[in-house]
């Protein structure tokens, strides 16, 4: 955008969150190019086999990419369902995500996606450590994802 916010930061957020953030919005500066920094955590383990089966290489790229606008979306929508107590859609938005992870063997991320799930449709407030735990997982996920995608740039 020429002007205005494209994305809103809270406090506390780790390296992983910070550097996907600026992966999609610095023109020219690559996951790669930040990745040598010791500040980044372990890669996400997401195994993209199952969809490489599905379809060829432009298939998966085409579904790393719809997951990872998907599930920032339905994490933002998550953000602000908690905000408002509304764990119907705390709920649903853990659950959107929760099916795209599977396919990307994101085995970290789908059950603590599920506990969301599970703990919002049972009426109450996921805890705050969950919720943590989880972003950080999805962005590592992302970041991973962010990965692949600059090597099938490089090598396409």
């Amino acid at each position: 955008q020429s002007s205005g916010f494209d994305h809103i930061l809270r406090k506390p957020f780790d390296e992983a969150e910070l550097f996907t953030i600026i992966s999609k919005s610095a023109p020219g500066k690559t996951i790669s190019t930040m990745s040598n920094s010791k500040l980044i955590p372990k890669t996400a383990e997401i195994n993209l086999e199952s969809l490489e089966k599905m379809g060829d290489k432009s298939f998966v790229v085409d579904m790393v990419e719809t997951f990872i606008e998907s599930a920032n979306k339905e994490w933002t929508i998550l953000e602000l369902a908690l905000e408002a107590h509304d764990l119907d859609t705390v709920a649903n938005s853990a659950h959107k995500i929760v099916a795209p992870a599977r396919h990307l063997k994101a085995n970290n991320l789908v059950p603590l996606l599920k506990e969301i799930e599970k703990t919002a449709d049972s009426g109450d407030s996921p805890v705050v450590e969950l919720l943590l735990k989880t972003q950080k997982e999805l962005d590592m996920v992302i970041l991973a994802l962010n990965k692949y995608l600059e090597k099938e740039k490089t090598l396409g």
